[in-house]
Order: C-alpha cells, then sequence, then structure tokens
C-alpha cells in the first residue's frame, strides 16, 4: 500500500468524510484529496500532523510496519524522543521505569540522585 492510501485508510477507519478529516487537521479538503490521491508531494508535516491528530502510528503510516494506530502515552514519547534526541535504549529505560511500583521507583530516584551528586561535586 503506498503512502497516499495508508492517509485515506485512516480517514476511512475513522469513519471521517474528507471534509471532517480536513477539519480535524486544520487543512483544505481539497488537500485531503490531493493527499489521498497521491496528487502531490507528501510533506513530513502533514505525516506528523496526521499521526499527532489521530494518534496514527509514524512507522505505520510511512512504511507500514507495526498497528495503524497507537495510544496517547506513544505519542507523548515520540516527541520526547524526538526532542531530546534519545535512543531506543533511552526509550526501553523510562517505559519499565513508569512501570515499576512508586517504593521501586524512589529507590531509582534516589540511586540517581546520588550518582548526580558525585558527579557534580
Amino acid at each position: 500500500m503506498e503512502l497516499h492510501e495508508r492517509i485515506k485508510k485512516i480517514r476511512v477507519d475513522l469513519e471521517l468524510t474528507q471534509q471532517q478529516y480536513a477539519d480535524e487537521l486544520g487543512v483544505s479538503r481539497d488537500t485531503v484529496n490531493n493527499l489521498e490521491r497521491g496528487r502531490m508531494q507528501i510533506k513530513e508535516m502533514y505525516i506528523r500532523l496526521i499521526c499527532k491528530t489521530f494518534r496514527v502510528n509514524y512507522f505505520w503510516l510511512t512504511e507500514e510496519k507495526g498497528e495503524p494506530f497507537i495510544g496517547v502515552p506513544d505519542i507523548i514519547m515520540d516527541d520526547v524522543i524526538e526532542e531530546y534526541n534519545l535512543d531506543d535504549t533511552d526509550r526501553s529505560l523510562i517505559e519499565e521505569y513508569v512501570k515499576l511500583p512508586p517504593d521501586s521507583r524512589t529507590v531509582i530516584k534516589e540511586y540517581l540522585m546520588n550518582i548526580f551528586k558525585k558527579t557534580l561535586e
């Protein structure tokens, strides 16, 4: 499936008209029509906008890998990963950390604070 077809599939799966899709994205219906038909080069800004607006998996939309839709925490995590230039290991550490019970997180925070104090001295 081509990128423009995946863009249309998202809209169809969400049961939105082109106008509703366009309104949610803040673009014209003609833009949506052109994106879905492959009549225009699909810029990264449109891809990111679709992903954020409709909780779409970036890798599914761009490479057809994984599931089409993701949850809100994944979107937030993607933003953090991008903003701070983190790698897959960083992502895994963060994801596992937040799954820990509060007392385990406290132990890890204290340990890290001790390391930071030694580093800053």
